[in-house]
Order: C-alpha cells, then structure tokens, then sequence
C-alpha cells in the first residue's frame, strides 16, 4: 500500500502550500501546471488529485488524466469514473493501455487498441464533460516505440475523428 492510500492531511497540507507558492509564479510566467496521476504518489487516484486541486485553489493547476497509470494502482477509480470526478479540472491526457497481470504489477506493453483500458469509452466520457485540452500518445512498453507510436497515433485520430472530438 502506497501512495494516497497512506497519506495523512499533513502530506496534503505540505504538499498543497508548495503549490500555492508555485501558482503566482505560473501566473507571471502565462503557464499552467498538471498533476500526472500516477502510482504511489499523493495524487494517485482521481479523488486524491482533486483533493490537492481544491486545496491549491488555482485555476493553473490541473490533473493529467493517467488512465494506464490508475489501472496499474490497486485503489484508484475506473478511468470513466474518475473523469466524472475531474469533470473541469483535466488539463491534459496521457492515452496509453496496459494489463493486469496474474501475478500482480502491469504490463504496459500494449497499444491503446488491444489493453485492458477502453479507450473509446475514455475518449468519450473526456468528451462528454467538455474536454478539448491535449491528449498525448505515452508508450513504456517492450519493444520499438516508434512502432507503438505510429499505430497509437492512428488509434487516436481515427477514435477522436469518430467522436467529432477533432
């Protein structure tokens, strides 16, 4: 057990007065800043990451969707679930496809058209609850990424094409 699963408010509480100090800093620069939810970190889940949003109470602060990252964490939402939970506060989307394994850990040598995750369900609950920030292709599998990346690539255009996403 790791990550938001033994946080206590105190980690929020640092965590979030470090960001607070970053957000005026954002704003002289005109840039904005996403959590990655990702394994074993305070913002973990979709729950955990919002908490730490509200918090920081910044507008330039917001949550980079993972789905590939949650379903490789034990206690974190489905990928759908946890948009409805970020509805607004998503600033930008890692799109990579993993599975389970047996034996426990993930396997995230998968293209977004053949893992665990949906990505047409992902896509469209992005787009349902007036998502048009950035989607990035992210492959850490085995083997050549250029390959992953190409067919990933086309995955996305074709899907987002279909759901009058672009």
């Amino acid at each position: 057990v790791t990550g938001s699963a033994i946080a206590k408010e105190e980690h929020y509480e640092r965590a979030a007065e470090a960001f607070q100090t970053v957000a005026p800093v954002l704003a002289e620069l005109g840039m904005t800043c996403s959590f990655e939810i990702h394994m074993h970190s305070l913002h973990d889940t979709a729950a955990s990451t919002l908490k730490l949003l509200d918090m920081i109470d910044s507008p330039l602060i917001t949550a980079n969707l993972d789905a590939g990252n949650m379903h490789g964490t034990p206690h974190a939402e489905e990928a759908v679930a946890a948009i409805e939970i970020l509805a607004g506060r998503i600033g930008y989307v890692h799109a990579k496809n993993c599975r389970r394994l047996a034996t426990g850990g993930t396997d995230y040598s998968y293209m977004l058209d053949n893992g665990h995750l949906d990505y047409f369900r992902i896509f469209r609950a992005l787009r349902d609850t007036g998502y048009t920030g950035h989607v990035c292709c992210e492959y850490c599998g085995l083997g050549d990424p250029n390959i992953a990346a190409q067919r990933d690539l086309a995955y996305l255009k074709s899907t987002m094409h279909e759901l009058g996403m672009w």
